[in-house]
């Protein structure tokens, strides 16, 4: 799962190693529409990668990667595909915060119902609407 924003890892190994391929991914919305294309880097060992792509505002995305070239025994390469879903569980957290965390300039006007003094002067108040 990647959270919004975040860097889609779009890769692919060659079990092969071959360092001479081009690896081509679309990357697809829920609708299959593609929303991102491109060819992928070539690595030492036969890796192919894109760290350019970024986790938009949907449920996933799915990769499908196309790989030209001959393998190094002579056949064709198989097309692979991957699905990459969004992380909600920090997004639901951080809208939590953001909504029940006051921020600096905030002020709450209300009576204090209660008090303790240790290190530092804490309590809680019964706020009015």
């Amino acid at each position: 799962m990647i959270q919004l924003g975040g860097v889609v890892p779009l890769s692919v190994q060659l079990s092969d190693g071959n360092e001479r391929a081009r690896v081509h991914v679309r990357v697809l919305n829920p609708a299959e529409e593609v929303i991102f294309e491109a060819d992928l880097e070539s690595f030492p060992g036969g890796l192919y990668s894109n760290r350019q792509f970024l986790m938009p505002e949907l449920p996933f995305v799915t990769a499908t990667y196309q790989i030209f070239g001959v393998t190094n025994e002579g056949g064709e390469y198989e097309r692979g595909a991957e699905i990459f879903y969004r992380d909600v569980s920090f997004e639901q957290t951080r809208a939590l915060f953001e909504e029940f965390t006051p921020q600096y300039q905030d002020f709450y006007t209300g009576q204090v119902v209660s008090e303790s003094f240790d290190d530092f002067i804490e309590g809680t108040m019964s706020v009015q609407s």
